[in-house]
């Protein structure tokens, strides 16, 4: 097979769907590594000053599970792949170390990658459907006007306002804390 046919086999990055992740936290981060190896270009948006922010906040309480249930494979994957060895599936952590050993480092695999955009101090103000007003184009059986409308997100970073739009998909991780 030539070069040139297998280069069309392969999507380039403006090809491949865009996600917005809302939220830095365990899940969030976990989404945006599974996202990321499952071929999406991936933003993930954290409104506190680092990711697992929450979790620092009370990272001197110890996990009710632990690694084993902490821990994914696709980012014990991530991991391996910045060198770092998988936590002791058996243990117990604290927030703080369940930080040091697992978010961060995820954090920094997501950031190694050309596909991923981490952003932290970063408040997502709202997500829209395009140009699609909340009553527009509703839902409804056989309806599909709002599936080819891409989302779009305002996101106050550090006080300054940027619009993420061509969104395939937002995911909302955003937490309860």
């Amino acid at each position: 097979m030539p070069a040139s046919a297998l280069m069309t086999l392969v999507p380039t990055m403006a090809a491949r769907p865009r996600v917005l992740i809302v939220g830095g936290g365990p899940v969030g981060l976990e989404a945006a590594v599974s996202c990321s190896l499952s071929g999406f270009t991936v933003t993930l948006c954290e409104k506190g000053p680092s990711v697992g922010s929450a979790v620092s906040d009370w990272g001197h309480v110890r996990l009710f599970s632990s690694n084993e249930l902490n821990c994914s494979p696709d980012g014990l994957r991530a991991l391996s792949e910045v060198g770092c060895a998988a936590p002791d599936p058996a243990v117990y952590p604290t927030g703080a170390q369940y930080c040091a050993a697992y978010l961060q480092p995820l954090a920094t695999w997501l950031e190694r990658r050309d596909d991923c955009d981490v952003m932290v101090d970063a408040a997502v103000e709202s997500i829209s459907r395009g140009s699609l007003l909340k009553g527009e184009a509703i839902k409804a059986v056989g309806a599909n006007a709002r599936d080819d409308c891409p989302f779009a997100a305002l996101v106050d970073v550090r006080g300054e306002e940027t619009l993420i739009d061509g969104l395939a998909a937002v995911i909302d991780c955003s937490g309860t804390y």
